[in-house]
C-alpha cells in the first residue's frame, strides 16, 4: 500500500486563509477522545453518593482482554499476566481489575523511554491473569454478587470464564459490588488461598475508553 503526505497551511493565503476581521467571531468546540480511571489499590473507584456514568454490562466472557499500551504509560510497574477485563460501561468505558504490586514487590521500569515503551507494550499484550489466578478471582466475584443486596442482579453460580452469560448492573448496584469487593477482598484471600501472588498484590479497579470523540458541551 502506497501513501501519500498532503498538508494544509491554514496561515497560507494561497490556500485561501485570511485575517481575521472585526466581525468575525468564532466558535470553538471540545472533544473527550481520551478517558483513563485508575483506582487505588483496595479502594472503590465510585462512592454511593457520587456521579456514575450509568449501567455496566458484566461478563466473564471478556476477561482476557489485553489491557491496551496506549493506557499505562502512568503506572510505575508493567501488566503482564495482572488484568481481569469484567464489563463495559453504557458510555464505553472499558472496566477491568487490575492487580497492583504492593511497595514492597514493586520492580523498576527500565530508565529508558524507548526501552520503557517497548516493555509496556509487550506486557500489555499479556496482561491478562494467568488461568487460575483468573479461576479464583472470578470465584470471589461471583461470591459478592451472591450475598447481601447483589443477590439477584444477574450473575449466577453457573457462570464461568469465557462463558456467553452477562448481566447489565445497575450504577448503585454497581457502585455497592466495588465497596463490598474491596472491604472483603483481605479475608476472602486469608481464608482460601495460601498463593504468594495474592499477599503480594492488590486489586485496583481501571475504567478507560478511546476514541468516543463526545462533544463536550459548553455554556456562554
Amino acid at each position: 500500500m502506497l501513501q501519500l503526505l498532503y498538508t494544509i497551511d491554514y496561515g497560507s493565503r494561497k490556500a485561501g486563509s485570511k485575517a481575521a476581521a472585526v466581525g468575525d467571531k468564532y466558535y470553538p468546540t471540545f472533544f473527550l477522545d481520551l478517558l483513563i480511571i485508575i483506582g487505588r489499590p483496595l479502594k472503590p473507584i465510585t462512592q454511593s453518593n457520587e456521579w456514575s456514568s450509568g449501567n455496566v454490562t458484566m461478563t466473564f466472557k471478556n476477561w482476557r482482554a489485553s489491557y491496551s499500551s496506549k493506557h499505562i504509560h502512568g503506572l510505575p510497574f508493567d501488566l503482564e499476566h495482572r488484568t481481569f477485563r469484567l464489563a463495559t460501561a453504557a458510555t464505553r468505558e472499558a472496566w477491568y481489575i487490575v492487580m497492583h504490586p504492593t511497595a514492597s514487590t514493586i520492580t523498576d521500569l527500565p530508565s529508558s523511554g524507548r526501552e520503557r515503551r517497548k516493555r509496556l507494550k509487550k506486557s500489555s499484550q499479556s496482561s491478562a491473569l494467568q488461568l487460575h489466578h483468573a479461576h479464583f478471582l472470578a470465584g470471589y466475584i461471583k461470591r459478592v454478587f451472591l450475598t447481601g443486596e447483589l443477590i439477584g442482579e444477574g450473575v449466577e453460580p453457573l457462570w464461568m470464564l469465557d462463558g456467553p452469560h452477562s448481566a447489565n448492573i445497575q450504577c448503585k448496584k454497581w457502585t455497592a459490588f466495588q465497596i463490598t469487593f474491596m472491604e472483603e477482598w483481605d479475608s476472602f484471600v486469608q481464608e482460601y488461598s495460601c498463593d504468594d501472588f495474592w499477599m503480594e498484590n492488590q486489586p485496583a479497579f481501571h475504567a478507560y475508553d478511546y476514541g468516543a470523540n463526545i462533544e463536550i458541551e459548553l455554556n456562554d
